[in-house]
C-alpha cells in the first residue's frame, strides 16, 4: 500500500496545467507543508479563511498536536467554502479516514466545519490557479458528500 493522497493532489495540479513545484509538491504531507512554509504560502487554520482551490492539510491528533509537532497526516483540495464550512476533495480515503492501511481506497468529497479540530493548515498559492485546480479535481468525485459527524 502507498499513501497516495499527495499524488492525487499533484495529479490534479498537473491536469490543471500548472507546475507542481509552484504548489510546493512533495510525496509526503510533512515535506509538502515544509515546502509551502519556505515559499511563504502555508496558512494556519486558526487565523485564515480558506479559498476555493487551497490545499488543506489534516492532523488527526488535532490542531494542538500540529502546533506542537508540525506533523500532518493527510492532504486534500478545498472546492467550496460556504458559511462556516469547507468542502474538500481528497484521495486515499476509505470510510471517511485516510487509508494507508486499507486494501481499497478512493477519492472522496466531504464537508467539514471550519473549526474542525483535524484541519491543521492550508496551502494558499493564488486564487486563479486554485480555481482551476478545484475544477479539475471535481471531475474525480461522486456528487454526495460524507456526513462529517460519522466520518472519523
Amino acid at each position: 500500500m502507498t499513501d497516495w493522497c499527495c499524488y492525487f493532489v499533484g495529479y490534479c495540479i498537473q491536469e490543471s496545467g500548472y507546475e507542481t513545484k509552484d504548489f510546493g509538491f512533495a510525496p509526503g504531507t510533512i515535506m509538502w507543508t515544509n515546502n509551502l512554509k519556505e515559499l511563504g504560502k502555508l496558512k494556519s487554520a486558526d487565523n485564515y479563511t480558506p479559498q476555493v482551490g487551497n490545499l488543506i492539510f489534516f492532523d488527526y491528533g488535532g490542531r494542538s498536536h500540529y502546533k506542537a509537532t508540525g506533523n500532518v497526516d493527510h492532504i486534500g483540495i478545498v472546492v467550496e467554502v460556504k458559511d462556516n464550512s469547507v468542502t474538500v476533495i481528497a484521495g486515499n480515503e476509505y470510510n471517511g479516514q485516510t487509508s494507508n492501511w486499507a486494501t481499497v481506497s478512493y477519492v472522496n468529497k466531504y464537508i467539514l466545519q471550519l473549526n474542525d479540530d483535524s484541519i491543521a493548515c492550508y496551502g494558499a498559492v493564488g486564487s486563479a490557479i486554485e480555481k482551476g485546480l478545484a475544477n479539475v479535481c471535481l471531475l474525480y468525485t461522486s456528487p454526495s458528500p460524507r456526513d462529517p459527524k460519522t466520518s472519523r
